[in-house]
């Protein structure tokens, strides 16, 4: 009689987060604000009867949203879910719902919002050309709008006879627009700039390749993330001293810029020929 009392004055307090009886929840973010691509800790406590524990939680299935090894700690009437969240979209983020197997139950784990920022500041992210991605609402009468104009594109077409010919679009490797920006820098601008800009062309070569948002991240941290990604200490070494050659550049007296210039982007083409076709992530 306590026990049942105890869980019914529990499931009020935290508020019906789901219609199994005798079930609750109560989830903890570890804050109400996020990093790209850094981890972010969450925990779920679940208040159940003695006779039932969890059994498994299924997170939802995103692309912007990447869930870690999910930990379980169970107890008599009270289990413990912890896991990691790592989030690749800018802006305010809702995650969830979650749902969690308990005994033959499913039940469902109210959402949560989170506000997700990049690593570089408004300032630079304008300076480096990349805009952050905001949230906006669906634009559902440019939607209508342009399905009106494509069946009248295709009516058109149809009551003419022509057949129309579609040209595939070209695609183009990361390893092939690597080397093309490569050879667009100019090396006559000051070394630090040229240095930046080599050091942001191999970054976004890395975010194209393995979806690694590398230019948010600093060289430390784009190595830990390489190793969380079970990267060969090999490859992580060549990116660390490719990197490392970037930032001594950035120095180079005046007098010898351009030559260390000109051997810095001759050594990034031949780094990705040579390295990126074997390694692995």
């Amino acid at each position: 009689m306590r026990k049942n009392l105890l869980f019914f004055v529990i499931f009020l307090v935290l508020g019906p987060s789901v219609e199994a009886e005798g079930i609750a929840f109560q989830v903890f973010p570890s804050s109400s604000g996020a990093i790209i691509g850094v981890k972010f800790p969450v925990k779920i406590k679940v208040f159940h009867p003695p006779a039932v524990s969890v059994r498994k939680l299924t997170p939802p299935a995103r692309d912007d949203i990447v869930c870690g090894s999910i930990k379980y700690k169970k107890s008599a009437t009270e289990d413990l879910i912890t896991f990691d969240i790592y989030f690749y979209t800018i802006g305010e983020t809702e995650v969830g719902p979650f749902f969690v197997l308990i005994g033959t139950k499913t039940a469902r784990v109210s959402s949560f919002k989170v506000d997700v920022k990049g690593r570089l500041s408004q300032k630079d992210l304008a300076l480096k050309g990349i805009r952050p991605q905001i949230s906006a609402p669906f634009p559902w009468l440019t939607v209508a709008l342009g399905v009106l104009i494509l069946a009248g594109v295709i009516l058109f077409f149809r009551l003419r006879k022509r057949k129309e010919t579609k040209i595939p679009e070209k695609q183009i490797s990361p390893e092939d627009w690597y080397l093309s920006a490569l050879s667009k820098i100019d090396t006559a601008r000051t070394p630090d700039t040229v240095a930046d800009e080599i050091s942001d062309i191999f970054r976004f070569f890395l975010e194209k390749k393995w979806r690694i948002p590398a230019i948010f991240l600093s060289s430390e941290e784009l190595l830990a993330e390489l190793k969380r990604r079970k990267t060969g200490t090999e490859a992580r070494m060549k990116v660390a001293a490719f990197l490392r050659s970037c930032d001594l550049a950035k120095f180079a007296k005046k007098e010898a810029a351009k030559a260390e210039l000109e051997k810095l982007r001759s050594n990034a083409e031949e780094f990705v020929r040579v390295n990126f076709g074997e390694a692995q992530i």
